[in-house]
């Protein structure tokens, strides 16, 4: 995953943010028409594209204790896949409404610029298509009608980064 953040000083330990990022992902292709032993297809490297606005609070105030700085943070936004096909199976991953929850700790390396580590967590909706669900060969379908065809998915992201800022 490869992104950016802008980041602003709202009061006291809290701050609201934006982040955008892509990521490249990679996924199994199903062709639900085809017998168990050859339904799976191959693989295909997805470009999937986050975005998404949310609030942190630095735990230390708006200080640092010996240059750290803890903080955690949540947010909401969307998750894309920017390809904008279905595959062979129907499935598209789509542009789900995402929610992100996480934590981390900055360090001050001098006044104008620190080093960033920001795990986060991301939540969204998947769902499959309905041909999933039907049985075309005399093997089961690839999910069974039982099965909920949506459910929440989570994905942690980790990040490594340097934060500059403008002296007011």
């Amino acid at each position: 995953m490869v992104g950016g953040k802008w980041q602003m000083h709202l009061s006291g330990p809290i701050y609201f943010g934006i982040r955008l990022a892509g990521a490249s992902v990679e996924r199994t292709i199903i062709d639900p028409t085809k017998v168990i032993e050859e339904r799976v297809v191959g693989t295909e490297n997805v470009p999937m594209a986050f975005a998404d606005a949310n609030l942190e609070m630095t735990l230390t105030g708006h200080k640092t204790w010996h240059g750290f700085a803890p903080f955690i943070n949540g947010g909401f936004g969307v998750v894309a896949d920017v390809r904008g096909s279905n595959d062979v199976g129907g499935y598209r991953f789509g542009i789900p409404f995402s929610m992100n929850f996480g934590a981390g700790m900055s360090y001050a390396v001098a006044r104008n610029w620190s080093v960033r580590f920001d795990w986060s967590n991301y939540l969204y909706r998947i769902s499959y298509p309905g041909s999933y669900y039907i049985k075309t060969t005399e093997d089961p379908p690839v999910l069974s009608q039982g099965q909920a065809q949506s459910f929440w998915r989570r994905n942690p992201a980790f990040m490594l980064g340097i934060s500059l800022f403008r002296p007011r």
